[in-house]
């Protein structure tokens, strides 16, 4: 525990317990071009932040274990504010997932709660997650993020998609369509709209837009 190591991870930890108290809203709102994009890997969320989230939750399951519940409430609900963060952000599902991942510290964070109403706060938001996935992420999820994506839903979405988590997704997956689609007519279509929404008035909507025309033949058979 005493190692340099540990004081680089407990470093980490402390900022994440201190950017908890931030009222600035977001995480990429200053940088939505490293999520609204094709890369699968987006480094920025899938390795700083997950790496980030899950290391301080491992510190204070270790400060739970040693007894410093004081300290364990404090990294757990640097975590859960970081997910709070995401989730209300939500650029795209990638976004919503590891907000869902950092969220379901609130069942640890019940365990440990203060009060009865804090536990009680803490148990419902954790019983209610895995329920609003199957309810109302996942028959979305479904229909966006597949392969081959159906043209005429996923252009659906993105004009009426009404969350916009899922406008975003599905132009990306419209992107796909202008080469996946069967028919030229649905192609065709996809393209169509696609050059729509560059004028949309909602910037993230814009963006994904952008980042669908650019999409080619060549670079689609590269995304995982």
């Amino acid at each position: 525990m005493n190692s340099p190591e540990y004081a680089q991870i407990e470093k980490g930890v402390n900022l994440l317990v201190q950017a908890s108290t931030m009222r600035r809203p977001g995480v990429f709102a200053d940088r939505p071009g490293e999520l609204i994009t094709y890369d699968s890997d987006r480094p920025a969320l899938k390795e700083a932040l997950r790496t980030i989230g899950k290391t301080a939750m491992k510190v204070g399951r270790q400060a739970e274990v040693e007894k410093n519940l004081s300290r364990a409430r404090e990294i757990y609900r640097g975590v859960y504010s970081l997910g709070v963060k995401l989730y209300e952000e939500r650029l795209v599902f990638d976004e919503w997932y590891e907000a869902r991942e950092m969220l379901s510290v609130a069942k640890w964070l019940g365990e440990i709660a203060e009060s009865g109403d804090e536990k009680s706060r803490f148990t419902q938001v954790d019983d209610q997650i895995l329920s609003f996935y199957k309810t109302k992420i996942e028959p979305v999820q479904n229909t966006i993020m597949v392969l081959y994506p159906q043209t005429g839903d996923v252009a659906a979405l993105a004009v009426h998609g009404g969350d916009l988590m899922w406008r975003v997704e599905a132009v990306l997956a419209l992107g796909r369509c202008r080469y996946t689609s069967p028919r030229a007519g649905d192609q065709f279509g996809a393209t169509k709209l696609i050059d729509q929404l560059l004028n949309d008035s909602e910037p993230r909507v814009k963006l994904a837009a952008s980042a669908a025309k650019a999409l080619t033949r060549e670079s689609i058979h590269k995304i995982r």
